[in-house]
């Protein structure tokens, strides 16, 4: 689903690598230890593809308000690109 809804707007061309999906039913996403090392190098790697940006609570986030809070800033940080690559 999240290739066929961002092949055509990010151009993407070809078959992923790789592809995972966690799914965690009637829970929070369990962090693991290093989670926010991982989470630096990830925003490290995101600074190479401007117009690339992630969210949820996989990433930074965990209880719900943090969620919202990241999709926004997320959200934000698209609208912003979106506005001044015109």
């Amino acid at each position: 689903t999240a290739l066929r809804d961002l092949s055509g707007v990010l151009r993407i061309r070809g078959t992923p690598t790789l592809t995972r999906v966690y799914r965690w039913r009637g829970a929070s996403a369990q962090h693991h230890v290093g989670h926010r090392a991982a989470m630096t190098t990830l925003a490290e790697r995101l600074r190479a593809h401007s117009g690339l940006f992630v969210a949820g609570s996989g990433y930074s986030s965990i209880g719900i308000p943090d969620c919202i809070e990241h999709g926004r800033r997320a959200a934000v940080g698209a609208a912003d690109y979106v506005t001044m690559s015109r």
